[in-house]
């Protein structure tokens, strides 16, 4: 039985992927009301199609958050306006207009050189981790690091750590599409 928030699938999804493109490639997953859709050309026609498959539910939470949590969230003025990910409006393409302009194909290759400079300096710490302590987690010390360093450049963002963004994007990810533990939620 497929489990998104079990152990097997959370430590080696691509058995349970390889299953679901061969078994049942549009896959409705009961516990979380979610769509599975697992072959690359059925992903590509409901990313093409925004007529009929709608981004609305993109950022719905996947575990209904307590009613003590969205008060606080409310009390905070947390709001979740629409983006480009869950936004099927008509401002849905004057907003990936903006976005087009700053990452098109252009811009991109332009950032090539500074991609490879973070990597390469990225990798050097891990060469070093390694050489020091004959251990080095690539997930933490590279590829976790690498997008959010190469993001934080392209945008000129350098007063906050690494480290920050990656807690709060992991903490919102959790939010809206993990299995938050009740003990999460102590604090309301």
């Amino acid at each position: 039985m497929l489990d998104l928030f079990g152990d097997g699938f959370v430590r080696d999804p691509y058995p349970w992927l390889a299953a679901l493109r061969s078994e049942s490639p549009v896959h409705h997953d009961a516990a979380t009301g979610l769509w599975l859709v697992s072959r690359y050309g059925d992903v590509r026609r409901v990313l093409l199609d925004p007529a009929v498959f709608h981004p609305d539910n993109a950022l719905r939470a996947v575990t209904p958050l307590p009613v003590a949590v969205l008060r606080v969230l409310a009390r905070a003025g947390f709001t979740l306006p629409s983006a480009l990910a869950n936004n099927g409006t008509p401002s849905h393409a004057g907003r990936r207009r903006v976005v087009t302009r700053f990452f098109n194909a252009e811009r991109v290759t332009a950032a090539a050189p500074m991609i490879r400079r973070v990597a390469e300096e990225l990798l050097d710490r891990a060469r070093s981790e390694l050489d020091a302590t004959s251990r080095c987690e690539l997930f933490t010390s590279f590829a976790q690091v690498l997008p959010c360093r190469v993001l934080m450049e392209l945008l000129g963002i350098d007063r906050v750590a690494p480290a920050t963004l990656i807690r709060w994007s992991d903490a919102a990810l959790e939010l809206f599409w993990g299995r938050p533990a009740r003990s999460a939620w102590s604090w309301c």
